[in-house]
């Protein structure tokens, strides 16, 4: 059995190179990824609609969404539709997958225990990593993988 390389990927990601992605791909990324919670995540929304503006640019960004409350339909499109790349966490729920391929985003999935507890310990807001370890668990044609352990 052969294993597959790590594929580095650097700070900023380029949405064509992501869209090439597929289902199970190993990446090594270093760069900034954006850190969304529940509360974070709130905030952003409020002062959008209040502002009328975006509080920072998320294009062509990475975010983690924290909280397992974020996967949903309507946050994934709110984020793709600000040009957020690729969405990192917790295993997505298979029914997602439409969301990715009609946006051609994907969604990374820590590679293992490490790279999970690294994110976990990250403060909302932005955060730089190195070498962080993930897989792509829904590829931009909407493939889904969830990796057995």
């Amino acid at each position: 059995m052969m294993i597959k390389p790590f594929i580095k990927v650097q700070y900023p990601p380029s949405k064509k190179v992501f869209r090439a992605f597929k289902v199970s791909d190993l990446i090594s990324y270093t760069g900034r990824i954006y850190i969304f919670d529940e509360k974070n995540f709130s905030r952003y929304r409020f002062y959008e609609e209040h502002e009328g503006t975006q509080l920072f640019s998320l294009s062509n960004e990475i975010a983690f969404l924290k909280d397992v409350r974020l996967f949903s339909a309507e946050t994934l499109e709110y984020l793709f539709i600000r040009g957020v790349v690729a969405t990192v966490g917790f295993d997505a729920d298979e029914s997602l997958t439409s969301i990715y391929r009609r946006f051609s985003r994907l969604h990374l999935v820590s590679f293992d225990e490490g790279s999970q507890k690294i994110l976990e310990k990250a403060a909302p807001g932005y955060a730089e990593f190195k070498d962080l370890r993930l897989y792509v668990g829904i590829s931009a044609l909407g493939y889904f993988f969830r990796r057995e352990v």
